[in-house]
């Protein structure tokens, strides 16, 4: 019986996009099914991290910003990132 855990196989990728917090690649995959076509993949170099601070009023701090991406004005928490191969909950923001 083939393995049903693993539907995609790898059949090459040409990376076209590189920089230190992430790489995109284009991969030619084939399915299980037999079908082959691109699948973009985004493979991060580092994870991120949120933080809702709470003061000890109870309150807390919101980040508003607008972002270019999107085209409009959000409200955010905290963020920053850590390097993949540090415990998330050691990673100072």
């Amino acid at each position: 019986m083939p393995d049903q855990s693993k539907p995609w196989v790898r059949l090459s990728t040409r990376r076209f996009y590189d920089s230190p917090y992430v790489m995109a690649d284009e991969d030619a995959v084939r399915h299980r099914s037999g079908r082959v076509h691109a699948y973009t993949a985004l493979r991060f170099r580092v994870f991120g991290v949120a933080v809702l601070p709470i003061d000890q009023d109870g309150f807390t701090t919101l980040i508003g910003q607008y972002r270019y991406v999107p085209g409009c004005y959000t409200w955010e928490l905290v963020r920053g990132s850590g390097p993949l191969d540090i415990d998330p909950l050691l990673t100072r923001v």
